[in-house]
């Protein structure tokens, strides 16, 4: 049986901080925040909107749930991981938390596998 994805992606942990650090060394030489650019501009918006909460962040101001939900999807805008649903995916060899190494062959079912990946607060 050939092992696919059923349309789980993960963002490496690594990739999300580098994107946050970035921001943060951006706005460290930002001056006053700027009017919003409009949303029909995505990279212009998606750049406001990558300042804006972190220089809140800074400064102690509060987050709007709609702005940090912006400051989100921001982040991870353009970025692909993983094979595509339906992709086959090529062997692997991934550790666990205690040290162990798993394989492609020992993970995979008779059905297959939906292997996902979870960030944790210690990172």
């Amino acid at each position: 049986m050939n092992p696919i994805l059923i349309g789980l992606q993960a963002i490496p942990p690594s990739v999300l901080m580098l994107a946050a650090l970035l921001s943060l060394a951006i706005c460290a030489h930002a001056g006053e925040p700027t009017a919003p650019p409009a949303l029909s501009d995505k990279a212009a918006r998606n750049a406001w909107v990558l300042h804006e909460v972190v220089r809140r962040f800074e400064s102690g101001k509060q987050v709007e749930p709609e702005l940090y939900q912006e400051f989100s999807k921001a982040q991870i805008e353009g970025l692909k991981t993983g094979p595509d649903v339906g992709q086959k995916v090529p062997d692997f060899t991934l550790p666990d938390y205690t040290g162990g190494r798993w394989t492609l062959a020992q993970l995979m079912g008779p059905k297959g596998l939906v292997l996902s990946f979870q960030r944790s607060a210690d990172w």
